[in-house]
């Protein structure tokens, strides 16, 4: 059986739901069991990935996706 690693995602909540404020933008990163940067931060607005994912797995990997770690880390897939 395979050891499973914990990663931990962050999501700094600021577009998602924003109606008042256009230039609010969400912010994502992934950190390692050590707590360390994974991938590459982004910053943007996440409602076109929720409303996109059709499940809560897919949803986990649109933001993988995001911050582009899935070729460093395909433990992650």
């Amino acid at each position: 059986m395979a050891v499973k690693s914990k990663y931990y995602i962050d999501w700094n909540v600021g577009g998602w739901n924003c109606e008042k404020n256009a230039r609010s933008r969400d912010a994502l990163v992934i950190l390692d069991p050590q707590q360390q940067l994974v991938g590459t931060p982004w910053r943007g607005n996440l409602r076109a990935t929720i409303h996109a994912a059709i499940d809560d797995r897919d949803w986990i990997e649109r933001l993988i996706h995001l911050v582009s770690c899935v070729q460093k880390y395909p433990v992650l897939n």
